[in-house]
């Protein structure tokens, strides 16, 4: 979101970014969430970040570290 992208450009301001206000994509709520990068045919790497996901998620350690990262940016004003 719009927040996220100006602490980001801000805590980074030698990368050359900046946030256009009337900017706004799609995205799609099927497909939404974090993501994690890695190098096409990492079929082994994709499976073992896939289990580790799906632990801490099930084991709710997610859903607390959403809450605290909420909270904190809550605290900045966010």
């Amino acid at each position: 979101d719009k927040n996220t992208a100006e602490l980001y450009s801000d805590a980074n301001p030698d990368a050359g970014l900046m946030v256009v206000d009337e900017f706004k994509f799609y995205v799609d709520p099927a497909t939404s969430g974090t993501r994690v990068g890695i190098p096409k045919g990492e079929d082994e790497l994709a499976a073992e970040i896939n289990k580790i996901i799906a632990e801490v998620v099930a084991s709710g350690i997610y859903e607390k570290w959403y809450q605290e990262a909420e909270l904190y940016a809550k605290s900045l004003g966010l």
